[in-house]
């Protein structure tokens, strides 16, 4: 299908009939989980609202898992992996803020294969989340099609090529999809390795009522970067918030 000229429901209708009778096991991490989030940004924030998720009227075009208008909380399970999400250059200055989860979290997946590893050239191998299943118990088509889908998410999109985010929305759409869907799972995110980082860790991205809910703010650090080599970053650290009182940090 040619990106440019589809839509993301058509993408949504085609990706359905792949996945009748397809099983995936969604990993549940327990609370106390960190993760973190970056954005640039000129100054300390003030407010805790302006280092979460936008609203969604303030999200203007698609991102990798959300349609314009719609909003999750994107965050990584490393601290320096925001960094290289944000595409983080020598002289930015970025806020790096930390959370933790509460509560367990239960996250479908995808991106996990080792074809997929192998070409994000990743030092690790490509994690299992659910239980073993003996190769002949996993079919050809199975492999098959979730190497498709991890084909999607393993591309660093760049600017204007936002058309290949129809693909990776749609599977996000289908993989944890709204409680209204009948029959569907209450998933609280999904869960994918990261790109610039070379899938050698972890990306989610949140449903805001379970942030709301169950993600706890623990600092914000304002900092400059010196030096980047690899994926080695060396930077400064100007300030930092480690409190809330009425919504404003402290």
């Amino acid at each position: 299908m040619d990106l440019s000229a589809v839509s993301t429901d058509q993408m949504k209708e085609q990706i359905g009939v792949l996945l009748k009778g397809h099983v995936i096991s969604a990993p549940i991490f327990d609370p106390g989980m960190r993760l973190y989030r970056a954005r640039k940004m000129t100054s300390l924030p003030t407010s805790l609202a302006e280092i979460g998720a936008p609203p969604p009227s303030k999200v203007k075009s698609d991102q990798r898992c959300n349609r314009a208008g719609e909003s999750l909380f994107y965050c990584s399970a490393a601290r320096n992996a925001p960094f290289f999400e944000v595409h983080g250059q020598t002289g930015d200055h970025l806020v790096l803020s930390e959370w933790r989860t509460t509560a367990k979290m239960t996250v479908n997946h995808i991106g996990y294969t080792r074809p997929t590893f192998e070409r994000l050239r990743s030092t690790r191998s490509a994690p299992s989340w659910g239980p073993p299943r003996p190769a002949p118990l996993v079919s050809d088509r199975t492999r098959t099609i979730d190497e498709l889908f991890s084909s999607f998410f393993a591309v660093d999109v760049q600017g204007g090529q936002e058309h290949l985010y129809k693909a990776t929305i749609a599977l996000t759409e289908k993989f944890i999809p709204e409680p209204s869907v009948e029959g569907a799972f209450r998933f609280d995110g999904l869960m994918y390795p990261t790109i610039p980082m070379n899938g050698n860790c972890e990306n989610f991205a949140l449903k805001l009522e379970f942030v709301e809910r169950a993600v706890a703010f623990v600092k914000a650090e304002y900092l400059v970067i010196r030096q980047i080599e690899g994926m080695q970053m060396k930077f400064d650290i100007l300030d930092f918030a480690n409190s809330i009182c009425d919504g404003k940090l402290g």
